[in-house]
């Protein structure tokens, strides 16, 4: 998605995106929600057992990811560099990690957690 829309193609492949208000935020939201959620519970080993941590490390490593990757389009023609579309992504990262927490505490309690898991 990230290669069609900075070759400047995301417009024919997307076109109910520029016709749709907020159609871009809630994508942002549901890409990355999605990413996190399936990321920390793939690596539900790295959840902290603190509980008051912000981020786990595979939420952390997303974000610098998609930082990174939002910061690189204010270099590419075809983009916008937008912090309504970052933060859409940190609403979305916190939502997955949150589901993927909900997730793996409901499958502790009842029998089926990730015998790596550390999570409370």
């Amino acid at each position: 998605m990230i290669i069609i829309t900075n070759v400047g193609y995301g417009d024919k492949f997307w076109p109910y995106m520029v016709n749709t208000p907020y159609a871009d935020k809630v994508g942002h939201v549901g890409i990355f929600g999605t990413l996190s959620y399936f990321c920390n519970l793939a690596f539900s080993n790295r959840l902290s057992k603190r509980r008051f941590k912000i981020f786990t490390t595979t939420t952390f490593i997303i974000l610098v990811v998609v930082t990174l990757e939002e910061i690189s389009q204010a270099f590419i023609p075809s983009r916008t560099c937008d912090i309504l579309d970052w933060t859409a992504d940190l609403i979305g990262l916190a939502l997955g990690q949150w589901l993927a927490h909900l997730t793996l505490k409901k499958a502790s309690r009842s029998g089926n957690a990730n015998p790596n898991s550390t999570s409370n």
